[in-house]
């Protein structure tokens, strides 16, 4: 699943609406298999982002939560 197919399919588990969903499975083998893939992206895109963090040079704006260093 894509990241955005991710969050489509956990807006539809938070409004209970299973029939505008792209996954039309068991619901509570669904809702266990959505909940691992939306886990794995949540790791992965934490460690990317921290892996581009390390990229950004010290004392950046960016870096810095958009403040300059005091």
């Amino acid at each position: 699943m894509t990241e955005k197919e991710i969050v489509q399919a956990l807006r539809c588990c938070a409004e209970g609406d299973c029939k505008g969903c792209a996954r039309q499975e068991d619901k509570q083998r669904c809702q266990e298999n959505l909940l691992a893939k939306a886990a794995e992206t949540i790791e992965r895109l934490t460690a990317e982002n921290a892996a581009l963090r390390e990229k950004v040079p010290r004392g950046s704006v960016w870096r810095n939560g958009g403040k300059a260093d005091a």
